[in-house]
C-alpha cells in the first residue's frame, strides 16, 4: 500500500510539473485565436470546440454582429447603397462569441515574420561559429602547453568578471568604425564574442577529463589535431556542447530584444528582431506572441535528443589520416 502511494505521489508531482510547463503555452495559443473583443471579455476562458467549426462557416455581414469588423463592413455596404440580399453584399466568416480567429496568425506573421527570420539567422550563425571557435580554443588550452599559455588562460578568466554593460559604449564605437551599424553581421559578431569566455572555460575542463590514452592512441594512428577533435572530442562532448548551444541560443534570442535598439543607426531598419516584433504584435491581435514563443522553444526539442545521446562517444581507434 505504501508503494502505491509513493508511486502515486511521484506521478502526481510529474503531472503537476507538466501542467505548469505547458499551461502557459496553451494560454498563449488560446489568446492567439481570439480577437480583441473576446480577449477583453474573457481573456483566459478555455477554447470551445464548437468555435473551431464556426471558423469554416460563412454568412452575410450583419450590422448587429458580435465582431466589430463585420459591423464595419456591413455599415460601409449600407452607406454605399448596397442592401442585404444583394449580390454585392459582403460575405464574412462567422464570428461569434467562441469563434476561433485563425486570421490573427496571418496578421501576426506579416508583423513578426521578418523579425523571427532575422533572429533565427543571427542566433544559429552565432551559435555555430561560437562553438567552432570555443572548441578549438578549449582543445588548445586542455591538450597543449607553451610559454605564456597559463597567463593567457587566467587572462580569459579575468574577462568573466567584466560586466557586459561596460562594453556597450566601446562596442558601439568599434562597430561604427567598422561600418557595421544597422547590420545583422554586427549582431552575429556580438553573439560570437559574448559566448567565448564561458564556453572555453567549460569545454576546457571537460576536454581535460577525457582520458589521455585516447589521444595517445590517435597520435600513434597518425591523426591530426583536427581529426582528434572530430572523432574524440565531439562524440564524447556531445552533451556539454548541446547544452552550451541551447544556453547561447536562448541568450542570443533574448538579447536581440535590446541590442538592435542600441546598434542601429536607423531604428526602423532591417535589424529589428523577434523581441521587438512581439512589442508590435501585441498592439493588435496576439497571434505574433505564439509564433515567437514556439520558435524560441524549438531548439530545446532539437537538442534534447543530442543531450540524451551524447553522454557516450566513440574512441580513438582507427581515426588516423591514412
Amino acid at each position: 500500500m505504501r508503494s502505491f502511494w509513493n508511486e502515486f505521489g511521484k506521478h502526481a508531482f510529474i503531472w503537476a510539473v507538466l501542467l505548469f510547463a505547458f499551461f502557459p503555452l496553451y494560454v498563449t495559443f488560446a489568446i492567439s485565436v481570439k480577437n480583441n473583443k473576446q480577449f477583453n471579455n474573457q481573456p483566459f476562458a478555455p477554447l470551445s470546440l464548437s468555435g473551431f467549426f464556426e471558423t469554416m462557416e460563412r454568412r452575410p455581414a450583419s450590422p448587429e454582429a458580435y465582431d466589430a469588423r463585420e459591423v464595419v463592413l456591413a455599415r460601409e455596404a449600407l452607406a454605399a447603397g448596397v442592401e442585404p440580399g444583394d449580390a454585392e453584399w459582403p460575405q464574412v466568416r462567422l464570428s461569434a462569441e467562441h469563434t476561433w480567429h485563425w486570421e490573427n496568425w496571418v496578421v501576426a506573421w506579416d508583423t513578426v515574420g521578418t523579425y523571427v527570420f532575422n533572429t533565427i539567422v543571427v542566433a544559429v550563425t552565432a551559435v555555430v561559429l561560437a562553438l567552432c571557435c570555443s572548441i578549438a580554443a578549449a582543445f588548445f588550452f586542455a591538450r597543449y602547453r607553451m610559454p605564456g599559455s597559463v597567463f593567457l588562460w587566467y587572462f580569459f578568466l579575468v574577462l568573466m568578471l567584466m560586466p557586459g554593460v561596460a562594453n556597450l559604449v566601446p562596442l558601439f564605437i568599434l562597430l561604427c568604425d567598422m561600418n557595421l551599424i544597422n547590420s545583422l553581421l554586427a549582431l552575429v559578431i556580438i553573439g560570437i564574442s559574448g559566448a567565448q569566455v564561458v564556453q572555453i572555460f567549460i569545454l576546457r575542463n571537460f576536454i581535460e577529463d577525457i582520458p589521455q590514452d585516447m589521444f595517445d592512441a590517435a597520435d600513434v594512428d597518425g591523426a591530426s589535431p583536427f581529426r582528434q577533435v572530430l572523432y574524440i572530442v565531439l562524440p564524447m562532448s556531445g552533451s556539454v556542447i548541446s547544452t552550451l548551444a541551447i544556453l547561447q541560443f536562448i541568450g542570443v534570442w533574448n538579447a536581440l530584444y535590446h541590442h538592435p535598439r542600441r546598434l542601429a543607426a536607423d531604428l526602423g531598419g532591417g535589424v529589428d528582431q523577434a523581441g521587438w516584433g512581439i512589442r508590435q504584435a501585441v498592439g493588435g491581435d496576439d497571434g505574433g506572441v505564439f509564433y515567437c514563443v514556439v520558435a524560441a522553444g524549438v531548439d530545446f526539442f532539437v537538442y534534447d535528443a543530442i543531450v540524451c545521446a551524447g553522454d557516450c562517444g566513440g574512441g580513438g581507434e582507427g581515426i588516423g589520416d591514412g
